[in-house]
């Protein structure tokens, strides 16, 4: 029951006590307390109605509030479901690349990679984000070291190679990059 409705019950059940107290002649000193027992039961029965209503409107909307939150956990389930899907499709897609640069078929390697970027338009669309590759400074947050490697091509920290890509969805890390970082590097 909304509020609204709660609220048109309750006032038809003031109305309706409001008629009938204008039905009641004013009490006087020589009315006996047999009369003023029966209208304060009247008046007590009317009270009991009103509270009963919001009784079962406040039940109602506790019913309710808790099914909306069940279905909004669904939801959440589906979305996180579909959301590790996504990831395990462009995991695929970057095993296929790679295996086509290992084959060195530049034809399939070009397919692969239009899949790839047409899969991850779309996914930017719907909120998914990648993190940046590899030329970068390690990040603690959000990378994950596999693995290091000695070189003095570039800086110790450095991000040399991406094991599995990692993402944010709607800002939020959905999943850390794998890396392989530099030590040793240069100074």
């Amino acid at each position: 029951m909304t509020p609204a409705t709660l609220i048109d019950r309750l006032a038809a059940i003031e109305k309706q006590l409001v008629e009938e107290a204008g039905s009641i002649e004013p009490l006087n000193e020589t009315q006996d307390g047999a009369v003023i027992a029966r209208l304060l039961r009247k008046l007590g029965q009317h009270q009991m109605r009103a509270t009963q209503v919001q009784e079962q409107s406040l039940a109602e909307m506790l019913r309710t509030a808790a099914e909306q939150r069940s279905a909004i956990a669904g939801l959440q389930e589906r979305a996180r479901h579909d959301r590790l899907a996504v990831l395990e499709w462009i995991d695929g897609v970057d095993d296929a690349l790679v295996l086509a640069r290992q084959h060195g078929d530049p034809l399939l390697l070009s397919w692969f990679d239009r899949i790839l970027a047409r899969g991850l338009s779309t996914a930017a669309t719907l909120g998914l984000s990648e993190i940046l590759g590899a030329d970068r400074p390690l990040d603690p947050a959000t990378d994950e070291v596999l693995d290091t490697v000695t070189t003095d091509a570039v800086q110790e920290g450095t991000v040399v190679e991406v094991v599995r890509r990692g993402f944010r969805w709607d800002g939020a890390l959905l999943r850390r990059t794998q890396v392989i970082v530099a030590k040793g590097g240069l100074q």
